[in-house]
């Protein structure tokens, strides 16, 4: 497992991510209009995918089976969004943009 220190806002805080879950999850067509699919590579396991606006709110959460699952983001107004995806017990945020 590769681990990336990286500081933020100037604190003595230090965020550790695996890269290696991060290049696992693959979100396509990335930006989209109004279906987006969220892969996870050498997975065949369970778990979820939810989608935060910018400020904050939930506004869609997905079950995962397999390692693959489809999300309709028609309804949402256009504009960024994080993708929050937990599976195998590691959490991989993802920039999703929205036309």
């Amino acid at each position: 497992m590769q681990i990336l220190r990286i500081p933020i806002h100037y604190s003595h805080l230090w965020v550790l991510f695996d890269v290696t879950a991060m290049n696992d999850v693959t979100i396509i067509p990335n930006p989209a209009h109004n279906i987006i699919s969220v892969q996870v590579t050498n997975s065949n396991t369970n778990g979820t995918v939810e989608l935060i606006n910018t400020i904050g709110q939930l506004v869609g959460k997905q079950a995962i089976s397999s390692g693959t699952t489809s999300m309709d983001i028609s309804a949402l107004p256009t504009g960024l969004y994080i993708a929050v995806v937990h599976v195998n017990g590691a959490m991989v945020v993802k920039k999703v943009q929205k036309l």
